[in-house]
């Protein structure tokens, strides 16, 4: 694994040999992170200051790319070593407030240009993005919260990072995995939990009287009664109610149903990926979609961590 780090004006360094590293990447909050230590030399010393963007390559490939948040040397008997941890470009998107407006139609194009070009990242726009109609920017609402909404509100999957820092927005396939890829695990957990899930949802519009419910059809089939209603502003029209009432089904979900996984390699899969799972140990079935990847190595052991979970 090779590191560099760059200027505001591009200049490109090479670090000394990485001693240890973590990447964690995943689908949602937080955003992707890195971790890494080499051995100091006072020449870096500078450098290492004016710095403010992380790359890390292995075989030809970048595997994380995003913002130095942070940097510590130490000096002590057992030698001299920098630590360094930051965050993907989507860091650029959290900690930047949008300013607050209204739109009267927001087109992914629109959005992007508005929201996420200034700060020079690169977009991957999937096909068919509908435009938004009647959307507001709140005072004090991050630029990642106004991209997340638009995800939402047009029926998307949230957005996301590559590892070389371009950002995805729409539906994006990522590899599939069978179930080959389990077999050299280290350990496997499942996990089932049920509380916080919701089995019903009601939409209501507080000004036209509009109504609109959706039902979690496999947390019902176990028993599962957890009713929530919402109410959406009055300018919010009959499809966003229905994309936001899904949404809500789906989040409750979240890390309700998942299978983790620990492999001795490094970045095997990435988030977006699906795996056909069949393992006879578990006796379960069924594909599954991955959230969460976690990269490490250090002097005494490195691999994946995958944490994966079933779609509803």
């Amino acid at each position: 694994m090779t590191g560099y780090i760059y200027d505001t004006n591009g200049k490109e360094t090479e670090l000394p040999g990485l001693m240890s590293w973590s990447f964690d990447l995943g689908l949602r909050e937080p955003c992707d992170s890195f971790e890494i230590c080499f051995a100091f030399d006072k020449k870096l010393l500078r450098t290492l200051h004016e710095a403010c963007d992380f790359k890390a390559v292995e075989d030809g490939n970048t595997v994380f790319s995003g913002r130095i948040d942070e940097f510590e040397v130490e000096i002590c008997e057992a030698g001299c070593t920098v630590s360094m941890s930051g965050r993907s470009r989507a860091a650029l998107l959290l900690d930047n407030e949008a300013e607050a407006s209204e739109y009267a139609a927001l087109s992914a194009e629109l959005l992007t240009e508005r929201h996420v070009r200034p700060y020079g990242i690169e977009c991957s726009v999937s096909d068919g993005l509908p435009t938004l109609y009647g959307f507001s920017v709140s005072r004090g609402e991050s630029e990642w919260s106004v991209i997340k909404r638009y995800c939402m509100l047009t029926g998307n999957p949230e957005p996301r990072f590559t590892p070389d820092g371009t950002l995805l927005l729409g539906r994006h396939k990522g590899i599939t995995h069978e179930q080959s890829t389990l077999s050299g695990a280290v350990s496997i957990r499942h996990r089932d939990r049920r509380y916080g899930m919701i089995s019903t949802l009601l939409i209501k519009n507080r000004s036209t009287g509009a109504r609109y419910g959706v039902s979690n059809g496999p947390f019902l089939e176990i028993g599962g009664r957890c009713h929530r209603i919402v109410t959406v502003p009055k300018t919010t029209g009959a499809e966003a109610m229905r994309y936001t009432a899904t949404y809500q089904i789906k989040r409750s979900a979240r890390d309700c149903f998942t299978l983790s996984f620990r492999l001795p390699e490094q970045l095997p899969m990435l988030p977006g990926d699906t795996v056909k799972v069949n393992s006879t140990a578990l006796g379960l079935k069924g594909t599954f979609e991955v959230i969460r990847v976690r990269s490490f190595a250090n002097g005494a052991e490195a691999g994946s961590e995958i944490t994966m979970e079933k779609p509803i």
